[in-house]
């Protein structure tokens, strides 16, 4: 899910947004504009994001594998199927042994007593002079980032049905991780679940008055285009520098705890490859939609 939101932000910025701010797909290929060849040239970047990101995964996993002496030199009689067979038969033997030690290693959880359970239910109540600040910090840039998001929207909508269609799939994708994730650390910071859930509406509601104010922003001949490219740089932000890490974070906990992260690895490319394929069929859709 976290590469999906990362690969959709991304290219929705990149491939919509973007192009949108400084009107480069206004002009048809055939009144001397680049048509949708410009999607060609924009497309190399997502490439080489996801190029290098499977460089750094190998760079991450390579010590691993010199170590256990999966990486075995090539002999010239070897044939290149033999070797990679060899290659992936020793990662698969070592994520087995790793997964039988860690569930041998794994601590039995101790039961609680009636008396800690019962002094726990008494401490239920929340005291606000009691929460984490950093909660706080989270519920005030979550309510700005929801107010960006519904001034995109509205401003998308009223620009082109394509534009808002796009930045609604990639809000989507966003915020489903990120709503969790802050969910998770509201509960750790002091809220109890009924209050975490109340804050996060409460966050929710500002996305209704930037909607209100990107209706109106929308009407403006040249105000959509500067409210395009700062949302650009909401999304490349929030997907490069918040969102990209934590993808990496995981991989690095993976090889830590359970010796292996392949599994990890193909599922988040496969959902960096899904989100650049969402946008991109919503472009060459909007060709053949009309309202």
């Amino acid at each position: 899910m976290m590469g999906l939101a990362v690969s959709a932000l991304f290219s929705a910025a990149l491939l919509i947004l973007l192009p949108e701010a400084i009107r480069m797909a206004d002009m048809p290929l055939e009144f001397g504009g680049q048509g949708r060849t410009y999607l060609l040239k924009l497309s190399c970047i997502p490439a080489g994001l996801l190029v290098f990101f499977c460089i750094e995964y190998v760079l991450l996993i390579l010590p691993r594998l010199l170590k256990v002496g999966v990486l075995l030199p090539l002999d010239a009689k070897l044939g290149w199927c033999q070797y990679l067979m060899r290659l992936f038969w020793g990662i698969l033997v070592e994520n087995a042994l790793s997964m039988k030690n860690g569930d041998s290693a794994t601590p039995r959880p101790v039961a609680q007593s009636p008396r800690h359970r019962s002094s726990c239910l008494k401490c239920s109540a929340i005291n606000f002079a009691q929460i984490a600040p950093m909660a706080w910090m989270i519920l005030l840039g979550d309510s700005v980032h929801n107010f960006m998001d519904g001034m995109a929207i509205a401003v998308g909508f009223t620009e082109s049905p394509t534009v808002g269609v796009a930045i609604c799939l990639c809000i989507l994708f966003e915020e489903l991780p990120h709503e969790l994730g802050d969910f998770a650390v509201l509960i750790t910071a002091g809220f109890s679940v009924k209050l975490a859930i109340c804050a996060n509406f409460v966050s929710a509601c500002t996305a209704y008055l930037g909607l209100i104010i990107g209706l109106v922003i929308g009407e403006v001949s040249s105000g959509a285009l500067y409210v395009f490219a700062a949302t650009s740089g909401v999304f490349l932000h929030v997907s490069l520098a918040d969102m990209l890490p934590s993808i990496r974070g995981t991989l690095e906990e993976a090889e830590k705890k359970h010796g292996s992260s392949l599994g990890i690895f193909v599922i988040q490319v496969g959902g960096l490859i899904t989100g650049y394929a969402c946008v991109l069929g919503v472009i060459f859709a909007s060709d053949y939609i009309s309202f």
